[in-house]
């Protein structure tokens, strides 16, 4: 997890709140429930072409935060 989710967790004021509401989200995600209108946000990502060393392109994909948060829940539990 990045650092500023984790600072959001362990947030004194509002860490338990927001604890809660990313279970929810990732939850929502998890079970297919995510509107439409919001996917490209969610699973969307920047695709980079790198050079490599003995010529060509190396195509390297970044994806979004909280995909990436999803994606370590899901694999945690599968």
């Amino acid at each position: 997890m990045t650092q500023h989710l984790k600072d959001l967790v362990l947030c004194r004021e509002s860490g338990l709140d927001f604890s809660g509401d990313l279970t929810a989200f990732v939850n929502m995600v998890l079970a297919g429930s995510c509107p439409k209108d919001i996917d490209l946000y969610i699973f969307g990502g920047r695709l980079l072409a790198l050079s490599k060393k003995s010529g060509g392109l190396r195509p390297i994909a970044i994806g979004l935060t909280l995909h990436r948060l999803v994606s370590k829940c899901a694999s945690s539990f599968g």
